[in-house]
């Protein structure tokens, strides 16, 4: 009997799109067995300590909370938390807990925006959200509007760019 070659075939997404934060994916599959899956979440360096030096201690907040537009109150509240650490300030309970509710209010504002931006377009069938409420809205609302009609093209392109980045590489010809 003649051994079988192995087939081995391994796709790559090295750069997904709708996840917060920059990602990829791997899977390897041999002889029909996944043998290997790596998926990859990071964030890159934002280097804003670099934009605090020589500053007043009253602007990080400010600076800070602009490193992500998602979750603006995390990198907020961490620089407070910094700057009452370096002066010694102890923040009373009540303060404590509007805090609370501001994070928790982050935690309802963020979910909401993944969920609908990023993962609805997905399960709705649609290449982006932006297209999916062109769409919904109307076509005179894309062909009337021409800041909507560019950001839509925007939309569409930077998905398409985003599926060509996904491949098979196989050994075979086959798919």
């Amino acid at each position: 009997m003649t051994p079988q070659p192995v087939r081995r075939r391994t796709l790559s997404v090295n750069e997904l799109s709708r996840v917060e934060g920059q990602g990829g994916l791997r899977v390897v599959v041999r002889d029909g067995n996944v043998k290997d899956v790596q998926f990859r979440v990071y964030e890159p360096p934002r280097l804003f300590e670099a934009l605090l030096v020589g500053r007043s201690f009253t602007e990080p907040p400010d600076l800070t909370a602009r490193i992500c537009g998602i979750c603006p109150v995390a990198y907020q509240m961490s620089a407070c938390r910094a700057i009452e650490d370096a002066c010694g300030v102890v923040v009373d309970p009540p303060l404590e807990r509007l805090r609370r509710l501001l994070y928790c209010g982050e935690w309802i504002q963020s979910h909401v925006l993944h969920i609908s931006m990023l993962h609805a377009p997905d399960f709705l069938g649609y290449p982006g959200m932006l297209l999916a409420i062109l769409r919904k809205a109307g076509a005179w609302v894309a062909i009337t509007t021409p800041a909507l009609r560019s950001a839509a093209a925007v939309n569409q392109s930077a998905t398409e760019s985003a599926a060509a980045g996904c491949r098979w590489a196989s050994g075979s010809s086959t798919r």
